[in-house]
């Protein structure tokens, strides 16, 4: 099985070292020899991380199916994961793992994902972490209520692979842009 590697710097993102994992051979074509050369990256036949690590992501969902499902599409990115089944076991994880991302639901035990979320972005050493809403309680109540809380982004249950990859990718540069602005 191929192998992550350091693919180089990228400009398109800011100048950070891009990681990629071959998925098939290209072979040596004059196309693949002018792609090899272009400036951004590329997302022909390569999964591509914007981080200078593998980001660690927190999916915090009470049902056990969905949280499998989500790490299974998550496979690909090469991200570390960690899990927790109810609202206080992700504070928990939040605090101690401190997460690049949060995957969360709304309608959990202990602690709703709102309570969790609003600890999040109320306390300096967790606002910027990213946080997507994935929950089930309709478009147009998380149309309303993600942003209010201060999530990043949302998606509903059920979801397509292709948009949750997206939106991951989005709140992870999102989070990294504020966390970058903090420190300056």
């Amino acid at each position: 099985m191929p192998e992550w590697g350091v693919a180089g710097q990228s400009p398109a993102f800011g100048g950070r070292r891009v990681f990629a994992k071959q998925l098939a051979p290209l072979g040596v074509s004059p196309l693949h020899r002018d792609l090899q050369h272009s400036p951004k990256p590329l997302f022909l036949n390569t999964v591509t991380i914007m981080a200078e690590e593998h980001p660690l992501i927190l999916i915090a969902d009470d049902d056990p199916d969905l949280r499998q499902l989500v790490r299974i599409q998550l496979e690909p990115t090469a991200c570390r994961i960690i899990e927790a089944n109810n609202g206080a076991a992700a504070l928990e994880n939040i605090l101690v793992e401190t997460p690049d991302l949060v995957i969360l639901d709304v309608m959990m035990p202990e602690l709703t994902g709102w309570e969790v979320l609003k600890y999040i972005r109320s306390h300096k050493e967790t606002e910027n972490i990213g946080v997507l809403m994935l929950t089930g309680i309709g478009e147009t109540l998380n149309d309303l209520s993600s942003p209010m809380y201060g999530a990043d982004d949302h998606i509903d249950k059920p979801f397509k692979a292709q948009e949750l990859l997206f939106k991951v990718r989005r709140v992870l540069s999102k989070s990294r842009k504020r966390q970058q602005e903090t420190d300056v």
